[in-house]
């Protein structure tokens, strides 16, 4: 019955699907493991898709036609001849990349003139005369040129509008379009160190002069004058300090203000002339020991008051918050030439006047037959109040 043959039958096709066929007439499925064991008798591979044996594969080897003869130079000097790797050469060796870039160490012998875009990423050294190195730096925004005559170096930077030069003179010295550099030994920075004529600072529009010459300046005060520092005109404007000498006794400290149109001095006079004080268009100040208070932060402000009757009176300018001045009062005579008097009020059951820092109040008192009473007419008071602000 063929339900009997059918599935034996099936299991035997499967198994010799699965082995290699002697005559090739099933090819190979998947890759195949040799197991460590060579392929012999393998004939020559003809297609490119073929398999060599190693008889291809020596025949190929000792082929006359890849055969040939290469001198090779004899090593005369190692150091120059050995072999360097690219990383090293770059090191020992400058080279000239994209846009004249050097990329290492490089040194330009003999006069050479380099054009173009020039930077480096390494040290160049230029030795004998140097011609002349023109062109852009790295970022390309600016401009230089490098030169070299028989008596100086130039390097001029471009700005963009303008060249400015920077020339180096064989004695050391240095120029710029502003002018010659200084150098220390030109500065008056030392102990020792004088310095003769005019010192002038100047600024856009004005400046200071220090001069020993006092006739230079505008001020007639300074004739006298042996030193003197002026600040020239701003805005109309001027001023001086100076030193004026007293002959046989010292020297005096003048201060002189220019308003446009006139000269205002001001003299700060040795001790023994006008006992030292400072001389102004105001006249003589005071010392401490001229003023009125020993404590001398204590002020005072005199004033005139009117009114009628009892009255609060506030101070012209207030005094200092928390402080409490001191009230002088003194009042004109009653129409009938009856003599009058101002009192402070008193604050209720205390005997301290009633006086802050910002006023009083007060009663005005007439005496009658030598007894006082209460007056409601008008006054005329003079004020004086002392305090701190």
């Amino acid at each position: 019955m063929t339900t009997q043959h059918n599935m034996p039958l099936e299991d035997i096709q499967a198994a010799l699907n699965a082995v290699l066929l002697r005559n090739g007439s099933v090819p190979v499925t998947s890759n195949w493991n040799m197991g460590s064991n060579r392929i012999t008798f393998l004939a020559d591979g003809a297609a490119d898709t073929d398999a060599a044996n190693v008889g291809q594969l020596k025949a190929l080897l000792n082929n006359t036609a890849l055969t040939g003869v290469t001198t090779v130079p004899a090593v005369t000097d190692w150091t120059a001849y050995q072999p360097v790797g690219a990383k090293d050469a770059d090191a020992r060796y400058g080279r000239l990349g994209y846009a004249n870039t050097w990329v290492a160490a490089q040194t330009v012998n003999a006069d050479q003139t380099v054009n173009g875009a020039f930077s480096t990423t390494g040290a160049v050294t230029f030795t004998n005369t140097l011609g002349s190195v023109t062109g852009a730096q790295a970022t390309g925004t600016k401009k230089w040129n490098l030169s070299r005559s028989s008596t100086y170096t130039s390097l001029n930077s471009y700005s963009g509008s303008a060249w400015h030069p920077l020339i180096i003179n064989d004695d050391d010295t240095a120029e710029t379009a502003k002018g010659k550099l200084a150098f220390d030994a030109d500065k008056v920075n030392r102990a020792g160190d004088t310095m003769t004529g005019t010192l002038s600072i100047t600024g856009p529009s004005y400046g200071l002069t220090i001069n020993s010459n006092a006739n230079a300046n505008a001020s007639s005060g300074f004739n006298d004058a042996s030193i003197f520092f002026n600040l020239t005109k701003r805005f109309g404007y001027a001023g001086v300090i100076g030193l004026r000498e007293v002959v046989g006794a010292s020297l005096n400290i003048v201060l002189s203000a220019f308003n446009g149109s006139s000269w205002y001095e001001f003299d700060l006079v040795a001790q023994g002339t006008n006992q030292g004080r400072l001389v102004s268009p105001a006249g003589v100040s005071a010392f401490t020991s001229d003023l009125p208070f020993s404590d001398t932060t204590l002020k005072m402000q005199a004033w005139t008051a009117s009114g009628s009757g009892e009255g609060y009176v506030a101070f012209p300018t207030a005094f200092r918050s928390g402080t409490v001045p001191k009230v002088f009062l003194q009042l004109s005579r009653e129409q009938n030439n009856t003599s009058r008097v101002a009192v402070l009020d008193i604050v209720s059951g205390t005997s301290t006047p009633n006086i802050t820092n910002s006023g009083f109040t007060f009663q005005p008192l007439a005496f009658f037959d030598g007894a006082p009473t209460t007056s409601n007419q008008p006054y005329t008071m003079q004020c004086l109040a002392i305090g701190y602000f």
